[in-house]
């Protein structure tokens, strides 16, 4: 499997859960877009889980900021 040269660096300042948070909601993003593209509504499913998702992403991200986690840590190095 061929590997991106920032993989290492992304990892290494995004955590895990809050990458595949982030995945998740891009593929509901993406399912939703299918369903408007075709002049239809989504599924109940796709905006109630996509309205869960939204609120697990911010609570972790809040987690993540309060803990002073590395996400937060690396945004401030790079402000200096």
């Amino acid at each position: 499997m061929l590997e991106a040269p920032w993989d290492d660096d992304l990892e290494r300042l995004v955590p895990r859960k809050i990458m595949l948070a982030t995945w998740h909601l891009h593929n509901l993003i993406y399912i939703r877009y299918f369903y408007e593209s075709l002049g239809q509504q989504p599924p109940m499913w796709v905006k109630n889980e996509m309205e869960r998702s939204q609120g697990a992403l911010t609570d972790e991200l809040d987690r993540e900021k309060g803990q002073g986690g590395r996400l937060y840590k690396a945004a401030r190095e790079l402000l200096k």
